[in-house]
């Protein structure tokens, strides 16, 4: 059994209120990214830091999240300090310009199958591979090896770039003016 995080979307208006984005949007047990978002349940790379800490629900969120039924007793249950504490928030600003959106070489876990077939390609896509601070119970298949790319592309193509193309959808400038909330549950 394992715990799928939820993430909701949210835009700044021109008024400095923030709106949802309605986009369906979920990862299935990918404590990895959690760990690069918030540092918790998951593994990483010393080398690549987490890009923040949880948060909790930004007090400014958007009345109509707030308003739904099943998050507001969510919400209440944090606030009550009886939550789990891995709930936050990130601006698309915060993850461009994390460790996490720049290629570049590291060490990964990889299907040595798979590695050489990038390596045939000319490592001409991204590599999915696992943190090197993954359990040694998990690396059954995987072999550790140097690797240039994303150090978490499931965080790149599944949250930033289509965090990208919901601000150019809602036609916006800043990259502080969108932002996702998300939490495992």
């Amino acid at each position: 059994m394992g715990t799928d995080m939820t993430m909701l979307y949210e835009y700044k208006t021109k008024s400095g209120k923030w709106r949802p984005i309605k986009e369906d949007s979920y990862l299935e047990r990918d404590y990895n990214m959690f760990y690069a978002l918030t540092g918790k349940v998951g593994y990483g790379d010393p080398l690549f830091p987490p890009i923040s800490r949880p948060k909790g629900f930004p007090e400014d969120m958007s009345a109509e999240w707030t308003d739904d039924e099943d998050l507001k007793y969510l919400i209440e249950y944090e606030k009550s300090g009886q939550g789990h504490n891995c709930i936050s928030f990130v601006t698309l600003k915060e993850l461009v310009d994390s460790c996490f959106y720049r290629k570049t070489n590291f060490k990964g876990w990889v299907d040595e199958e798979l590695y050489e077939k990038w390596i045939e390609s000319d490592r001409s896509y991204n590599l999915f591979s696992e943190p090197i601070d993954t359990p040694e119970y998990d690396r059954s298949g995987l072999v550790l090896r140097d690797i240039y790319g994303y150090p978490n592309i499931t965080l790149v193509e599944r949250i930033i770039e289509p965090m990208k193309r919901m601000k150019q959808e809602c036609e916006l400038i800043s990259d502080n003016d969108i932002r996702m909330i998300f939490w495992l549950g």
